[in-house]
């Protein structure tokens, strides 16, 4: 085990725990931002998520080339422990985006129940409005 490649490798593992634990955190946000209607706040985490991911992916595809440099055993204790907890975290950020997309679908169904309320009152609207003539004349013939 190279000593150089071995803290190489132990770091990215770190890294890439310490990226799903930022990532965690944002989905927590965006459950709140979600339960209080802030759509524009919640592009932006989603954005943000967007940017972790993508740093998670090349991490991802530096691994096993750093893995196999460093000669590490994945039965080393450290590692163990760093593994785990991104299995742990990746367990979280599954639940909680699962509870995101019932809440988000949820806040979907009512926008649209706002939206058909609403196209409904302008028909009703409409209907009632187009009832007068649009170039009648009324005279007062009461003096």
């Amino acid at each position: 085990m190279n000593g150089q490649e071995y803290d190489a490798f132990f770091s990215t593992l770190i890294l890439k725990k310490e990226l799903l634990q930022q990532m965690l955190v944002i989905m927590e946000e965006n459950k709140a931002l979600l339960d209080n209607d802030q759509i524009d706040e919640f592009k932006a985490k989603i954005q943000d998520m967007q940017t972790i991911i993508h740093k998670i992916n090349e991490l991802n595809a530096l691994l096993p080339a750093l893995k196999q440099k460093s000669g590490a055993s994945l039965d080393h204790p450290d590692i163990i422990d760093i593994k785990n907890g991104i299995k742990d975290t990746l367990r979280k950020i599954i639940k909680l985006n699962n509870e995101n997309n019932r809440l988000a679908e949820k806040k979907q169904e009512e926008y649209k129940g706002q939206i058909r309320n609403m196209n409904q009152a302008k028909k009703r609207l409409g209907v009632y409005a187009n009832r007068k003539a649009p170039n009648a004349i009324f005279f007062d013939t009461k003096k």
